[in-house]
C-alpha cells in the first residue's frame, strides 16, 4: 500500500465552527437538540439515515475493490456501516436485511483474514529461522480473527434465517461453518440451500453434491480423530 495522501490544513469558517462546536457538545452529552439513540429517530429520518449508511457501505466496498484488496480499512468500513443499520430498530423483524448485509460484511472480513493466514503459512515455509516465531504469531492472530468474523457472520445470518427464507445466504453460512470446522452445521445449511434454491441445472446440483461429499468426508475424519484422542486419554 502506498503512502497516505496529504491533506491541506484549513481554518474553519465561522458557520463551520458553530457546527463543530454543536457536534462537540452532542458528543459530551447535551440535554436538547442532540439524539444519541438512533432507534428514536423519526420514521422518515431513520429511513434516510439507513439509506445513507447503505450507500456509504457500497462506496467503501468499491474503494476496497479498487485498492486490489489492500485497503483493509475500507472492508472494515463496509461491515461497520451495515452494523450501524442493525442499531436503528428495536426488533430484528423491522429490518431482516440489515442482519443479512452485516453478516455478509463480517464474512468478507473472515475471507480476508483467511487469505492472509494462508499467505503467511506459505511464506513461513521459506522464511529464515529467526523469523519463524514472528510468522507463527501473525498466523495465529489471523486465524483468531478469521474464526471470530465467520462466527459473528453466522450469528447475524441466523437472525435473518429466523425471519425470512434465503438462498445464497444458506450457502454462505454453510461455507462459514466449514471454516469453523463445524461440518454438521455446514451440512445442515447446505441442505437448506438445496431446498430453497430449487436447483434445476445439472451443474448446480453437481456442485452441491460435491460440496456435500466434501463436508461428509471432513466430518468423518473429524469423528475418527476424536475417537483416537479419546482412546489415547
Amino acid at each position: 500500500m502506498g503512502p497516505l495522501p496529504k491533506f491541506e490544513s484549513f481554518e474553519p469558517a465561522p458557520r463551520l465552527r458553530l457546527v463543530l462546536a454543536a457536534t462537540l457538545l452532542c458528543t459530551l452529552g447535551c440535554s436538547t437538540g442532540c439524539e444519541s439513540d438512533p432507534r428514536s429517530l423519526p420514521v422518515v429520518e431513520k429511513a434516510n439515515h439507513m439509506a445513507r449508511l447503505r450507500r456509504d457501505a457500497e462506496d467503501c466496498l468499491a474503494e476496497f475493490q479498487t485498492s486490489g484488496g489492500a485497503a483493509l480499512e475500507k472492508l472494515e468500513c463496509y461491515a461497520e456501516k451495515h452494523r450501524r443499520t442493525t442499531q436503528l430498530f428495536d426488533r430484528h423483524q423491522d429490518c431482516p436485511l440489515c442482519y443479512l448485509n452485516y453478516g455478509r460484511g463480517l464474512r468478507f472480513l473472515g475471507r480476508y483474514y483467511g487469505t492472509l493466514q494462508r499467505s503467511l503459512e506459505v511464506a513461513l515455509e521459506t522464511t529464515s529461522s529467526d523469523q519463524v516465531a514472528v510468522f507463527r504469531e501473525k498466523i495465529s492472530e489471523a486465524n483468531d480473527k478469521r474464526r471470530d468474523y465467520y462466527s459473528r457472520s453466522n450469528e447475524n445470518f441466523e437472525i435473518y434465517f429466523r425471519l425470512r427464507p434465503a438462498e445464497m445466504a444458506y450457502w454462505w453460512a454453510s461455507e462459514n461453518a466449514a471454516e469453523l470446522d463445524d461440518y454438521e452445521k455446514a451440512l445442515r445449511y447446505l441442505e437448506l440451500f438445496s431446498e430453497a434454491a430449487e436447483l434445476r441445472r445439472p451443474e448446480e446440483r453437481q456442485r452441491v453434491e460435491e460440496q456435500r461429499r466434501n463436508f461428509r468426508r471432513r466430518l468423518q475424519r473429524q469423528l475418527v480423530e476424536e475417537i483416537q484422542e479419546n482412546r489415547e486419554d
